[in-house]
This record gives C-alpha cells, structure tokens and sequence, in this order.
C-alpha cells in the first residue's frame, strides 16, 4: 500500500510539474526576434529611393525585405490595397515595379494552433483534479476491498 501510495503521488507531482512547464512555455513565447517596426510612410520612401527588394503582405501586415537583408514590419490601412498606398504616397509605378511584391492569405492553422496551445494547459492543470480524485476513490475501494489490485 505505501510503495503505491508513493509512486502514485510522484505521478501527479510530475503531471503537475508538467502542465506548470507547458503552461510557462504558452504564456512566455519563444525568442525569436521580430523584424523592427517602420511606418508606412518610410516604406514608401525606401521604394522611392529603391531600397527595398521584397514585400510581402498577409492581410495589413507587410514584411520588408531591404537589399542589404534587412527586414521590418510595417502596417497597412484595411480598405486600401499596398499599391494604392504606396502610389497615395508618391511612390511611382517605375519604382514599384522594381519591387518584387508578395500576397499571401493568412494562414487558419496557426489560429487554431495558437488557440490550442493558449486552452491546452488550462484544460490539463484543470482536469488534474478529476483524475486525482478518481485515483483517490480507487484507492479507497481498494483499502476495503471492493475492487482487486
């Protein structure tokens, strides 16, 4: 009864430990380094002066890539396509025909993803106490002998 009793009880402190670790691990998010920010209106500019090699827009994010490879984030408005904004900017269709602009549909699986494993160790750490107490029952009825080993 006591070696089980104690083997038992390292299972749960390890699945507690476990859903601590994975509950950090959602809330603080990897290092990966976010491109700088740049405004709008320095992306033009960058077009302009014909620094820029590549956009790449998903919904009103852009992703800048500048010759010397470095890259920025810059937001755009939600009813005004890039090209719009960029010509509203001055920016001349000789320029950004010299740009190589990317448009990509935002991606459903990384919702879903990012939501799982928001919810995941909540619903983990929130059934610990169901299955401990199913165990706890378990054991009881095993002390009077209701259910065999």
């Amino acid at each position: 009864m006591n070696a089980n009793w104690s083997r038992n009880l390292i299972f749960v402190f390890l699945m507690i430990l476990m859903a601590a670790f994975a509950l950090i691990f959602s809330i603080f998010p990897s290092g990966d380094e976010k491109p700088q920010d740049m405004d709008i209106t320095a992306v033009a500019e960058a077009v302009r002066l014909r620094n820029v090699e590549s956009i790449s827009a998903i919904d009103n994010e852009l992703l800048v890539t500048m010759h010397n490879g470095e890259t920025f984030q810059a937001r755009k408005d939600d009813d005004i396509s890039l090209l719009a904004t960029l010509q509203s900017h001055d920016v001349g269709d000789e320029d950004i025909m010299r740009v190589q602009i990317n448009v990509k549909s935002p991606s459903q699986a990384s919702n879903w993803l990012a939501l799982l494993s928001s919810i995941a160790p909540l619903i983990f750490v929130g059934a610990l106490p169901f299955f401990f107490l199913a165990w706890l029952i378990t054991e009881k009825m095993r002390e009077r002998k209701l259910v065999p080993k």
